[in-house]
């Protein structure tokens, strides 16, 4: 008889929002799976939750009866509940996702890189069988990919749900042995930021070119010539809507910008200030309100609906606020874990990649991403994010195969494309 874990207890504890035991229990009893569930099942289920301060038991005076709420004053529950509802809206099997047998595998193929059977039984200890059996449920998630039969050796696989369970799990090895591949570029960038650091026509050019690139693979008609005259006051041939676009951008980025110098921000009473400069919900919301002012009545607002969709995308989108909310905070929570130990060229990648794809807007969600991209670079020394609109086809299609596979393709995509974008730019003021 299938009987509910803990996990299942903490999501149905999170849509039912309060609830006695019995209001819980029959709540459960409703789900078919559950009909005949064992309430001193239950009762142990919601220990091992309190236990873990995942849940709270208290007395409701007006209901006369104890009452069981999830524990939002706990800040790892935000990293439950995101990888949770994320797994729950792709039909994941959460529950085996996060037995020790898979997190064994996991962690083995993220600390050793591809491993065969003969390695991830000697980090495991459990035999092949038991090994192949969770290999093809983690392959059957995402969650690991196989790269060759014979003899069976398998990879991590880094992509929106992996990146939320790392989150989660807080594995002690490290994400360097899968991001050492991109050393090259890494190089190669820091070579072009040297040529460009000191210049303030260089990094005039680099606004410039953020501005056009992040605006035109939105959709924006203008050209660079367009650009500049919008951002001195110049008429144009541009529509209204994508005037203000460019405008709103420029104060994005201007907003950026004086906060990295730390001069005063004139601008700062009209759209709030941010106190600092890291990604989280605060700044999010600020940078999407000044780039969607005038554009949507949601600016800055966290916006779902049923029928909200990505353009060419399979992915299924958070259904609820509270749900984004959840799912930034855990973004947030990811940049926190590994700013000190992944360089912010791929931080800022992986912080893109998620942003983008829980899609937390009405509008605009592309254009805050790369804002707050640009922001993870500044704060590392490097120039805004930039890259060559021409190539937005490319983009999405790198966006959607991390979705569905891994990321290793976006990440060097967006890479290749920071770095030819900025050698076209030094390379257009030297003699």
């Amino acid at each position: 008889m299938p009987t509910p874990t803990k996990w299942d207890t903490l999501l149905y504890l999170h849509f039912t929002n309060s609830a006695t035991f019995n209001e819980l229990s029959a709540t459960l009893r409703v789900n078919i799976f559950f009909e005949n569930l064992n309430n001193r099942m239950l009762y142990k289920r919601l220990g091992e939750l309190i236990d873990a301060e995942l849940v709270i038991r208290k007395r409701n005076t007006t209901k006369k009866q104890t009452v069981y709420n999830i524990n939002r004053g706990n800040p790892s529950l935000n990293n439950y509940m995101a990888f949770l509802l994320w797994s729950m809206k792709e039909g994941l099997d959460y529950n085996i996702l996060l037995s020790k047998r898979a997190q064994d595998i996991v962690f083995s193929t993220i600390g050793h890189g591809p491993s065969t059977l003969k390695t991830l039984h000697e980090y495991t200890g459990n035999s092949k069988n038991t090994l192949k059996k969770y290999i093809r449920i983690l392959e059957r998630n995402r969650f690991v990919r196989i790269i060759k039969q014979k003899p069976l050796c398998i990879d991590f696989n880094l992509n929106d749900r992996t990146l939320f369970y790392l989150t989660l799990m807080q594995p002690p090895c490290s994400l360097a042995e899968k991001t050492g591949k991109y050393s090259r570029l890494i190089n190669e960038i820091d070579t072009i930021k040297e040529r460009i650091s000191g210049s303030n026509e260089l990094m005039e050019l680099v606004i410039k070119m953020h501005i056009y690139s992040t605006t035109v693979t939105e959709g924006n008609t203008a050209n660079k010539d367009d650009v500049e005259r919008v951002m001195k006051d110049l008429p144009t041939w541009l529509t209204p809507r994508e005037i203000v676009e460019i405008r709103n951008t420029f104060e994005a980025v201007k907003h950026l910008n004086n906060h990295i110098k730390g001069l005063s921000m004139d601008f700062s009473k009209d759209f709030g200030q941010d106190m600092d400069l890291e990604p989280n919900s605060e700044n999010i919301k600020l940078y999407h309100r000044i780039l969607m002012g005038g554009l949507i009545e949601e600016s800055g607002e966290y916006y779902a609906s049923p029928g909200k969709r990505i353009l060419g995308s399979k992915l299924k989108l958070p259904a609820t606020i509270e749900e984004i909310e959840y799912e930034i905070v855990a973004i947030v929570n990811f940049y926190k874990m590994y700013k000190e130990h992944l360089h912010p060229l791929l931080l800022g990648a992986f912080i893109h990649f998620l942003l983008v794809t829980v899609h937390p807007f009405k509008d605009g969600n592309g254009r805050v991403t790369r804002i707050i991209h640009s922001m993870v670079l500044l704060k590392a020394g490097y120039p805004l994010f930039v890259f060559d609109p021409d190539m937005k086809n490319r983009y999405f299609d790198m966006l959607e195969v991390g979705r569905l596979e891994n990321l290793d393709g976006f990440v060097g995509f967006i890479l290749e494309e920071y770095k030819n974008a900025l050698e076209e730019l030094a390379d257009s003021k030297e003699p």
